[in-house]
C-alpha cells in the first residue's frame, strides 16, 4: 500500500493507494479545537448538511442519487480526538463512481440547502430533535455510556471532558440562522483534510479534488493540553441503573506522553484473556464479569470498566490498584512485553484490511501530530524494550459505578 500526502486548493489530502479494496473510501474532515459553546451548533450540522444540498434538496433525492452510485454508503457525524472536535463526512462506493463521489461530498459540504442565510427550520427543529434523542438514548449502551460520564466527571474542568454530540440543553435556542452562522465559521476557522482508500492514483485525486472544490481556508485547529490536575485521591461517583449488572470505570491519570510504552502498559495491564486483569481480578478472584483497560492516545488516560456485583465494588478498585502497584514498581516480565508486542502489532496489520478503519487511524496520527505511515507506530512498539518508569506517578483519579437495580 502506498500513502500519499500532499495538498489541493488549500486541504491536506492523504491517499491511501491500494488495489485491496473493491470499493473508493473518502473521508472529508474538518477539525475544529473542541468549545463548550460552539460544540453543540457543530455537532448538529452532519445531520443537516447530509440531509439536504441545493443539488440535492431532499433525504429522498440524496438517498436516490446513493443507490445510483451503486448503493453507496454515507455516513455524516461529529467525534472527539483529544481536545478537537471532529466533523467527519464517509462515503465508499464502488470505484467507477469515484468522481461522482467526489462531487457528492462538494455538494455536501460546501453547497447546502439555505434561504437567506439561514438552514431549514423544520430540518434545524428535527436535527434537534434526533440528536437529543441519540443523546438521551446513549444509557442503552451502558458500557460505552459509563466511559463517558467517568471521562466527563474525570475531565469535568478540562476541554477534554466537553462531549463532541453536543448538549440537549443547548439544542433549544440553535435556530436556522444560528445554525447557519457555526457553519460558516466551521468553514473559516476549521482544518480541512480529505482521507481517500482505494485505487485511485495521486495524479487522479488531485484532479478530482480540482474539479469538485474550491480553495478551502487551510486553518489550523485551536487546541491546548490543559491537563493540570495533580494528584489526589480518588473522586467516587454512584449513578443507579436499570442494569442487570453494575459497571464499574476507573480513571487512571499516568501524566506521560511516550505512547509506545503507555500503549503496552495498556495491553499488559487491561488489554485480553491475557492481561493482568483478567487473570489475576477476572479469572483467579472471580471478582468480575469482565474486565478490561484502554488508553485514550492523546491524554496519557487509562479507563479500566468491570461488570460487576455492587457490593464487589470496593475489592475490584483495591485489586486493581494493587495490578498498577506492580506493573509500575517491577515492570513486565519478558513474556508479557513480548506477547503484548503480538498482540499489538497483529492489531496494526488488521487496520489495512477495513478502509474506514484505516482511514480513521491516519487521521489519529494527523490529531498526533505524526506523519501518514502504517509502519512507523508499528516499527517503535516492535523496539521497546522495556516499560519500566512508564506508570510512575499514575494514580486513581476517578471511579465511577453505573449501579444495578435502578436504587
Amino acid at each position: 500500500m502506498d500513502i500519499n500526502s500532499f495538498n489541493v486548493k488549500g486541504m491536506r489530502v492523504c491517499l491511501c493507494n491500494t488495489k485491496k479494496f473493491n470499493s473508493t473510501t473518502l473521508c472529508l474532515v474538518y477539525r475544529t479545537g473542541l468549545n463548550r459553546e460552539t460544540v453543540s451548533s457543530y455537532a448538529l450540522l452532519p445531520k443537516i448538511l447530509s440531509r439536504a444540498s441545493s443539488r440535492h434538496d431532499s433525504m429522498g433525492r440524496v438517498n436516490r442519487y446513493l443507490e445510483e452510485m451503486g448503493g453507496a454508503e454515507f455516513i455524516a457525524q461529529p467525534i472527539k480526538k483529544g481536545n478537537e472536535q471532529i466533523i467527519t463526512f464517509y462515503i465508499t462506493a464502488p470505484k467507477e463512481y469515484s468522481g461522482r463521489m467526489f462531487e457528492f461530498l462538494s455538494d455536501t459540504v460546501y453547497r447546502p440547502l439555505i434561504n437567506e442565510n439561514s438552514f431549514m427550520p423544520s430540518y434545524v427543529h428535527s436535527a434537534c430533535s434526533v440528536a437529543g434523542k441519540e443523546i438521551g438514548d446513549k444509557i442503552n449502551d451502558k458500557k460505552s455510556y459509563a466511559a463517558e460520564k467517568m471521562i466527563e466527571l474525570m475531565c469535568k474542568d478540562e476541554i477534554f471532558g466537553i462531549c463532541s454530540d453536543g448538549y440537549t440543553e443547548d439544542f433549544g435556542d440553535i435556530s436556522g440562522q444560528s445554525l447557519y452562522q457555526a457553519y460558516s465559521r466551521l468553514l473559516k476557522e476549521g482544518k480541512v483534510e480529505i482521507y481517500i482508500a482505494g485505487d485511485i492514483s495521486p495524479n487522479e485525486a488531485e484532479s478530482y479534488i480540482t474539479n469538485c472544490f474550491d480553495h478551502v481556508s487551510d486553518s489550523l485547529p485551536t487546541t491546548s493540553d490543559d491537563n493540570t490536575s495533580t494528584s489526589h485521591p480518588p473522586r467516587y461517583y454512584t449513578e443507579p441503573a436499570d442494569t442487570a449488572q453494575s459497571i464499574l470505570t476507573i480513571g487512571i491519570r499516568t501524566g506521560q506522553s511516550d505512547y509506545p510504552q503507555l500503549k503496552l502498559c495498556n495491553e499488559i495491564l487491561g488489554g485480553g484473556a491475557s492481561s493482568r486483569l483478567f487473570k489475576n481480578i477476572r479469572e483467579k478472584k472471580s471478582l468480575c464479569y469482565y474486565i478490561n483497560s484502554s488508553l485514550y492516545r492523546y491524554k496519557g488516560l487509562i479507563s479500566v470498566q468491570a461488570g460487576i456485583e455492587a457490593s464487589a465494588a470496593e475489592q475490584v478498585v483495591e485489586a486493581v490498584n494493587d495490578e498498577i502497584n506492580s506493573l509500575a514498581e517491577r515492570g513486565a516480565s519478558k513474556k508479557e512485553l513480548e506477547l503484548a508486542k503480538d498482540n499489538l502489532l497483529s492489531a496494526y496489520k488488521i487496520i489495512e484490511d477495513y478502509p474506514q478503519r484505516l482511514l480513521d487511524y491516519m487521521l489519529s496520527l494527523s490529531v498526533a501530530g505524526k506523519e501518514y505511515s502504517l509502519t512507523d507506530e508499528a516499527k517503535t512498539i516492535a523496539e521497546v524494550q522495556d516499560i519500566k518508569g512508564a506508570l510512575d506517578g499514575a494514580y486513581m483519579d476517578t471511579i465511577y459505578l453505573l449501579k444495578e437495580g435502578n436504587k
